[in-house]
């Protein structure tokens, strides 16, 4: 029996890597908006919630635009170009293995729901896995506060202490200890790791997941005992 009752997942550098798309939309959206943007200011805004990044920008845009206006063009970009989304390495092999162990699934993400059922729908069977998602506009509050997490243990029913988050961000890490739960970081960059994690790996496929969840083994991958 696995050692969980539920997985709630981040997807966005959890599940799918679409780095690449939002950055061109981030651009192209900005840039149609007059916005110039000086070297480096780019990666500076690696991992700065949305709503923090608009407040920064909207000051030089050549319209007036809400941040909800402006947000859901950038999600109608990433809608548009969801052909450029890849699955992250192990996603869609863990996802049927802890379905076939029993584990109930949900999707949390920071993005607006728009942007996250399309980054599912990429993952095509396995992404039909989810039972629910939160998205963004569901709580008042994103990542790192825990209100997205304690939603998806309101959905689920189940306890936090019986499920396992997956998470690449540390604000995702921070939302889940927040809320009470296990976390495994997904994350090979030092300087983003959450020492917070309960574990911490470089890949979704690395054989310590399965293990730290007590998966039961695939067929043809019984583990042999000592001396045989």
């Amino acid at each position: 029996m696995a050692r969980f009752k539920a997985v709630l997942s981040d997807i966005d550098g959890t599940l799918t890597d679409s780095e690449d798309l939002h950055r061109d939309g981030y651009l192209k959206i900005n840039t149609d908006l007059g916005v110039e943007f000086a070297e480096g200011e780019l990666e500076d805004g690696v991992g700065v919630a949305l709503s923090d990044k608009y407040g920064e920008l909207k000051d030089r845009f050549n319209e007036p635009l809400s941040y909800q206006e402006w947000a859901d063009r950038l999600a109608a970009y990433y809608v548009l170009n969801a052909d450029k989304i890849t699955i992250m390495p192990g996603a869609k092999d863990f996802l049927d293995r802890a379905d076939q162990n029993g584990l109930a699934l949900g999707a949390v993400t920071n993005a607006q729901r728009s942007e996250g059922a399309a980054s599912l729908a990429r993952m095509g069977r396995e992404g039909d896995l989810f039972a629910f998602m939160v998205a963004v506009e569901d709580v008042p509050r994103p990542k790192p506060a825990p209100d997205s997490y304690l939603l998806g243990t309101e959905k689920l029913g189940i306890n936090p202490k019986d499920i396992v988050v997956i998470e690449d961000s540390p604000v995702g890490v921070a939302a889940a200890k927040a809320a009470g739960m296990t976390c495994i970081q997904i994350q090979h960059d030092p300087s983003l790791i959450n020492d917070n994690a309960d574990l911490i790996v470089p890949r979704l496929d690395d054989p310590r997941v399965a293990a730290f969840l007590e998966f039961k083994p695939e067929p043809g991958n019984t583990p042999r005992r000592p001396g045989q």
